[in-house]
């Protein structure tokens, strides 16, 4: 029993001094990974130290001594791989996560093992709970394990330890701390376990190796700065950080340093370019050797334009400074500074390029570039300015009043004015146009762009116009606008002779028709099978040209705005049903079968019914009159649901409503061309030749039909798979 106060003593102190070292790092040292590390490292062994204030104490009941126990088995898995981590920072190695995962990997294994099986147990003896390992094979695996860990960490402070002598200093101390606190350990932890030597507080206070390592790396700190920077780390840190490249040369001009921004940026690993000439990194000798020459005279050197040359062969343009470090006149190292004008130069040369390119257009291009000071002198005018003028030389036009030389009288006030008020209020309308007169006392109408011109000061000091002489463009506009309105007038006496003259030929034909009717009707006595036949032909040559006549008519009507639709609810399925009787005796001429395909019995919607009757008739006369004898036509009518249904995408597009109706002529005629479809709705368009053509017609029919349609917000288009292979007419209409 007389153990149990000193061990608590022991490791409330030890807790104390760890909390203390966490404390003064994290304030004042945590800006370096190893010290970070350090934190962590620390921070294990203050838990560690807590676990064993309780274990320590024989009153600790066996479940929480067990607990404590699983606790503080985090701090001695871990305990390696973050010395092994610390190991790798001390000799500037920096890892990765990947890395650093691959490395703690092991331990969260043995800690996952260790809460889930015995591997490692507590005793308790008169002076508190000891842990204890079992004899078994994860236990010798656990030992190689740890000692592997420290072995490796230690073979690496002392194989890569860095060349200056602080650092050897400082990793030689923690070298030696910890190779004795890892003997001590091995010898009361593990030697005991394998030799079967009773438990003692000997082998459980380890709380007391590791205060010793502990404040040997106080002393450390203290001594040899080891938690700090030193002057040389410094000095390293911050040439690497700068974005200059910094080399520094021995007398033969061999690299004995260079900075991170340079190694970087030329694609070399430091050992492939210390010791290396600086001539192997530069890209044009001769200018080299004039530098290496001014700077042995002269020590120092400022401003050279170098090219270095990258690993890879691209150019890095630098401007590159030197000077000769002596110390009593005695030569120690060049320091030599290059500063990456790369971006420059490419600004420089595209700056430069882009100059050119605005001499040549400001000379070349057919635009009249011309700038006026504050009192609309001319200062400046390009050569195609010189030559719409009519002048050679500058002295001709420069510091002359551009408004009282080359403006007409009329125009000089307003102009003036235009001119003072885009001085006082730069956002006033920049363009204009006016007359421009030239030497030769032509007039020229010039179209100007113009922007008011600020110096460094914001202060404006003139006006650059740009002119574009658009002469012969307002003359070509003038006789376009004439000839314009000459034809609306031809148009208009065109649609008014068709109007006039069709009233005039349809009021007598509709009496002949009538008489005609009466005449077949026997109202002037019977008549022979003769007369009867050429009373047949007289009626039907006067409603072909009534047909005529009614449909010039139309278009008369269309073009000039007076052809009315007047909607009203009517059914679908009738008008189509009365469309055909209409054309009975034409169907029945050819022997043409007509079938009407539909599963619609009847559908009343809103339509001009006289109108669509009419467009429909016009499809079925189509049909008819490039259908051969004994063919047949198909009518056909469905509900069409453009969410579900199928259409032309170009008319698909265009819908707006959800619900229409599909209507559709097919006939198995002449059929048609893909460009005979494309002008088939137009005015007096024929799809014969006018010379050769078989069929009559004026080529208004398809015309009217189509206006017809949009009228009622639809549509309608064809289709055929070419000639001789029959053609299809399609009509889309909205239900409401």
């Amino acid at each position: 029993m007389e153990w149990i106060l000193p061990l608590q003593i022991l490791h409330i102190t030890s807790l104390f001094i760890y909390i203390q070292l966490i404390i003064f790092i994290s304030t004042n040292y945590l800006f370096e990974n190893r010290n970070k590390l350090l934190v962590i490292l620390t921070s294990n062994l203050a838990l560690w130290s807590f676990c064993k204030i309780f274990l320590h104490n024989p009153a600790t009941p066996l479940w929480l001594a067990i607990f404590f126990d699983k606790l503080s088995s985090i701090s001695w898995i871990f305990i390696p791989p973050f010395f092994l981590i610390l190991s790798f920072f001390l000799i500037n190695k920096n890892l990765n996560s990947f890395k650093i995962s691959l490395i703690l990997l092991p331990s969260i294994i043995f800690l996952i093992y260790n809460i889930f099986s015995n591997f490692h147990t507590v005793i308790k003896t008169d002076y508190g709970w000891f842990s204890t390992f079992t004899k078994s094979l994860s236990t010798y695996i656990f030992a190689a394990y740890y000692i592997g860990y420290i072995a490796f960490s230690l073979f690496l402070l002392k194989k890569y330890c860095p060349n200056n002598v602080l650092s050897k200093k400082q990793i030689n101390l923690v070298f030696y701390y910890t190779l004795i606190i890892l003997c001590i350990i091995i010898l009361l932890k593990l030697v005991f376990i394998f030799f079967d030597f009773k438990d003692n507080p000997l082998t459980d206070i380890l709380n007391f190796y590791f205060l010793i390592w502990t404040i040997g790396i106080i002393y450390a700190n203290i001594k040899y700065h080891f938690l700090g920077f030193s002057p040389t780390q410094t000095f390293k840190i911050i040439l690497s950080e700068l974005n200059e490249y910094i080399f520094i040369l021995d007398e033969e001009f061999n690299i004995t340093y260079i900075n991170q921004s340079a190694l970087k940026s030329l694609g070399y690993n430091e050992s492939e370019i210390i010791n290396q000439p600086l001539g192997k990194i530069i890209n044009e000798n001769q200018i080299f050797n004039k530098m290496v020459k001014d700077l042995l005279k002269n020590k120092l050197i400022t401003g050279y334009d170098i090219n270095l040359k990258t690993k890879n062969g691209f150019i890095i343009f630098t401007n590159f400074s030197a000077n000769a470090i002596t110390e009593k006149e005695k030569f120690i190292r060049f320091v030599c500074v290059a500063t990456d004008i790369t971006e420059r130069i490419k600004l420089h040369n595209e700056i430069t390029k882009n100059l050119e390119i605005t001499q040549k257009y400001l000379n070349f291009a057919p635009v009249i570039f011309l700038i006026l000071n504050n009192n609309g002198k001319i200062v400046f005018i390009n050569k195609y300015g010189k030559k719409i003028i009519g002048i050679e030389n500058d002295a001709e036009i420069i510091g002359k009043n551009f408004f009282d030389n080359f403006i007409l009288d009329e125009e000089k006030e307003n102009l003036k004015n235009y001119f003072n008020k885009l001085l006082e209020e730069p956002e006033t309308k920049t363009e204009n146009e006016n007359y421009l007169i030239a030497k030769s006392g032509e007039k020229l109408i010039i179209h100007w762009s113009n922007i008011v011109l600020k110096d460094e000061n914001n202060k404006i000091y003139g006006i650059l116009s740009a002119g574009i002489d658009i002469t012969e463009k307002k003359q070509s506009e003038i006789a376009l606008k004439e000839s314009y309105e000459k034809l609306l007038e031809l148009d208009k006496l065109k649609n008014n002779f068709i109007s006039i003259v069709s009233h005039e030929l349809r009021t007598p034909l509709t009496s002949i028709i009538g008489f005609i009717s009466l005449m077949r009707g026997g109202a002037a006595g019977k008549l022979s099978k003769d007369q009867y036949e050429y009373i047949e032909i007289m009626k039907n040559n006067a409603e072909r040209l009534l047909k005529i006549i009614n449909d010039l008519l139309d278009m008369s009507k269309i073009e000039s705005g007076r052809f009315t639709i007047n909607f009203s609810e009517a059914d679908i399925v009738y008008v189509i049903n009365k469309s055909v009787n209409e054309l009975k005796s034409l169907f029945e001429k050819k022997h043409i079968t007509v079938s009407f395909e539909t599963d619609v019995k009847n559908l009343t919607i809103k339509i001009d019914a006289e109108r669509f009757m009419q467009a429909i008739i016009n499809l079925l006369n189509n049909a008819i009159k490039f259908s051969q004898a004994n063919s047949k036509i198909i009518i056909g009518l469905k509900l069409y649901d453009i969410e579900k249904d199928e259409i032309k995408s170009e008319i698909k597009e265009k819908l707006e409503q959800k619900k229409y109706i599909l209507l559709w002529v097919k006939d198995s005629g002449i059929g048609m061309t893909e460009k005979q479809i494309k002008n088939l709705f137009t005015k007096f368009y024929q799809a014969e030749d006018a010379n050769t053509r078989k069929t009559p017609g004026t080529g208004l029919g398809l015309y009217i039909t189509k206006y017809i349609i949009e009228s009622h917000n639809g549509f309608i288009w064809a289709y055929s798979e070419g000639l001789n292979k029959g053609s299809t007419f399609y009509i889309l209409i909205p239900v409401e």
